[in-house]
């Protein structure tokens, strides 16, 4: 399916010519693992700090730390949204209409051989007895990537390994969606559209609380996340195909700005009379914060980006690895997350060389804007509650 319309997007725009492609984004994807890992590895219960003789402000601020850690899926729906909505508008640029189809193809190649893999082994080898396993009512939702909807259903996956993955399902809602609607809008009042969608969302999230829906449906609802895909798409149309125009010291001071957003927010979240409906937009504030800090920065470490390449494979894999690491090391410690980050990204290479790759490599023959030759992406958990426990 070719998606044209006579004029929907900007004209050719100077800086949307030729390629695209941010190595400093993938450096950026994988802080943003790096932080789901992190509040999925260690404790957010303040007592178990505690306990080791650590002061209570100390303490809380630890625990409040590494829970916020899981926004860190708010930055990668951000991220996405911008890359996403970036390359549409430079594949317009470039050919005079988007291939729907084509982007439809692009994206499966992307997602769909890792993730399914994952559900299927998962789900064949874990006993149905154990908390690390898929309960089989959550299959064909999961294989019909709507797994979050069955997860606000069910009322959460329990400390199942693919707990993770309801994100996977409201990214690939966006993705459906949105070269759909890039096509037929156009960009002009697209910016309306995102405008509407942060509005709406803040709205739906007000109704929710009204209504009592619980942390669960919140953090998996697709609709909660509207405001981030918006902001994202906002920023690849504002920036014109452009990067952030900022010294070392302002990239600094932005980036630690949206992290100083994200960690008093968490800390004094008792302080917050509607915390559900407060979060999300100051979630997407930070996350905005951070990647405008980022682009067009020389954040190009090449082990940062290999790291940032793959972290699709680090997020589907890491809960599984923590499960297998905890057989072994029984309680919480530095130790127990230095193993599971280990073997996440041992698993997580491989992954990505022998299972990966070759699909990735069939994307050439769907792409219009060359990026580079394997792209990777991400989604990534956000938990109102304790982390494993969605």
């Amino acid at each position: 399916m070719n998606t044209h319309t006579s004029n929907p997007l900007r004209p050719i725009d100077k800086n949307r010519a030729g390629a695209f492609y941010r190595p400093e984004l993938d450096a950026l994807r994988f802080f943003a693992f790096l932080c789901v890992f992190v509040s999925h590895a260690f404790s957010n219960v303040p007592e178990v700090y505690l306990r080791v003789g650590l002061p209570r402000e100390v303490a809380l601020w630890i625990a409040k730390a590494i829970g916020v850690g899981g926004a860190g899926v708010g930055l990668f729906f951000v991220l996405s949204s911008y890359l996403i909505t970036e390359l549409l508008i430079r594949e317009y640029n470039r050919v005079g209409k988007l291939d729907v189809r084509s982007f439809y193809i692009r994206r499966a190649l992307r997602i769909w051989p890792l993730y399914f893999f994952f559900l299927i082994l998962v789900f064949v080898i874990i006993p149905r007895g154990s908390i690390y396993a898929l309960p089989g009512k959550f299959l064909l939702p999961m294989f019909l990537l709507v797994g979050n909807w069955a997860v606000i259903a069910f009322k959460g996956l329990g400390y199942s390994v693919a707990g993770p993955l309801w994100s996977i399902s409201v990214e690939e809602q966006f993705y459906l969606a949105w070269p759909l609607v890039v096509a037929r809008i156009g960009v002009r009042r697209l910016k309306l559209v995102c405008f509407g969608a942060i509005v709406f969302a803040n709205l739906t999230r007000v109704a929710m609380q009204i209504r009592g829906y619980d942390d669960v449906a919140f953090w998996c609802s697709t609709i909660s996340w509207l405001d981030a895909i918006a902001a994202g798409a906002l920023i690849a149309i504002f920036m014109r195909g452009g990067v952030s125009r900022l010294s070392t010291v302002q990239r600094v001071l932005l980036f630690s700005g949206g992290l100083a957003v994200w960690l008093l927010a968490a800390r004094f979240s008792g302080s917050l009379i509607y915390i559900n409906i407060a979060s999300f937009p100051i979630i997407v504030s930070g996350s905005v914060m951070m990647l405008l800090a980022v682009l067009g920065s020389r954040l190009t470490n090449p082990i940062l980006v290999y790291l940032g390449r793959i972290s699709y494979g680090l997020y589907v894999w890491h809960m599984l690895s923590l499960a297998i690491v905890a057989q072994f090391l029984k309680i919480y410690r530095p130790t127990y997350a230095v193993c599971g980050l280990a073997l996440t990204i041992l698993i997580s290479a491989i992954s990505y060389r022998l299972l990966e790759q070759p699909f990735l490599k069939l994307k050439k023959r769907f792409t219009h804007v060359p990026s580079r030759p394997v792209e990777a992406t991400a989604g990534f958990e956000l938990p109102a509650i304790e982390q494993a426990r969605v």
